[in-house]
């Protein structure tokens, strides 16, 4: 794995927004950052199978529910963030065949507006060939995760979300 932009880190709390296109994109990324985080992640995942709840509880996900108003996730998010923590999320909301595949969701934005946290984009490449959207074994390949400088909690959802579209857009091209 080949790492660039660590430099960008914040020292405090911040909301890590990246692609998603694997299953194993959340391991490279935490790995890339160096730092305890914890991911959103979609609640129905757990109780899958045993080793996928191991995982899960090691990256200290917060369950998200995949349909109405995710308070109780977001509540949780919000106060690990004011602990001095980082919150990973993807706001594709699944994994996408493709960058620019899906369209956003607003919640990255909306985790770093409110607790005046920076947004901290985080582009990963090449994990499609290490694990795709269908495969069921990891295969080696080579696997880039660019840190880019984060954003500053500043504006509307629509624009720090569109904001990070573009600065993700400028190293995974126009998708």
């Amino acid at each position: 794995m080949k790492v660039t932009g660590r430099k960008h880190i914040p020292e405090g709390p911040f909301v890590a927004a990246s692609n998603h296109l694997s299953h194993v994109d959340p391991p490279f990324v935490g790995t890339a950052i160096r730092r305890p985080m914890k991911f959103m992640a979609a609640a129905d995942l757990q109780g899958l199978n045993r080793p996928l709840d191991f995982l899960l509880g090691i990256y200290g996900t917060i369950a998200l529910p995949r349909s109405g108003v995710p308070f109780t996730a977001m509540k949780a998010a919000l106060h690990h963030l004011s602990t001095g923590g980082a919150v990973g999320v993807f706001p594709e909301g699944r994994r996408a065949a493709e960058w620019g595949h899906d369209v956003p969701y607003e919640g990255a934005a909306w985790l770093a507006l409110r607790s005046g946290s920076p947004l901290l984009p985080v582009a990963v490449q090449g994990t499609p060939e290490v694990m795709g959207l269908e495969a069921r074994m990891i295969r080696p390949a080579p696997v880039t995760v660019s840190i880019l400088p984060p954003l500053s909690p500043r504006g509307t959802r629509r624009e720090l979300t569109a904001q990070w579209v573009s600065t993700m857009s400028s190293v995974l091209g126009a998708g």
